[in-house]
């Protein structure tokens, strides 16, 4: 059975618990490349930092592939249910209206901070001119 996980645009299901999902829709941008189900992988994947596959330990996304050589890197593989959220996530947040029109079409463009020479992107650091923005 599908969990829902409210949005203030949509209602978006998944069959992951709420906390998970919620994690996935925040940390998308992160995990876009998240490899497929049935795939073994090594912890070393590139843009995934030991602290981010620990994340995803704890979200129950991904497990750990038992053997392996001492003193090597682990080997995961990803639930599928975290793989089809990824993908659910992915395709929504190309969907949503971005705040900020950044050059890099993989970014969502959805937070900011506000610097001396504009609005900053937090996701890739582009910075825009707010009066272009409004």
């Amino acid at each position: 059975m599908s969990k829902a996980v409210g949005t203030r645009e949509t209602q978006t299901h998944t069959d992951l618990d709420s906390g998970a999902a919620l994690w996935v829709k925040n940390n998308v941008h992160r995990i876009k490349d998240l490899p497929r189900p049935g795939v073994k992988w090594k912890s070393d994947v590139p843009g995934f930092s030991g602290s981010l596959v620990r994340k995803l330990l704890i979200e129950d996304l991904i497990e750990r592939v038992p053997g392996g050589v001492p003193g090597e890197k682990r080997f995961y593989r990803t639930k599928p249910e975290a793989y089809e959220a990824v993908q659910v996530f992915k395709e929504k947040s190309e969907e949503s209206d971005r705040l900020l029109p950044c050059d890099d079409e993989s970014c969502p463009g959805k937070g900011f901070v506000t610097t001396s020479e504009g609005l900053e992107c937090k996701y890739c650091g582009e910075v825009h001119d707010k009066e272009v923005i409004r």
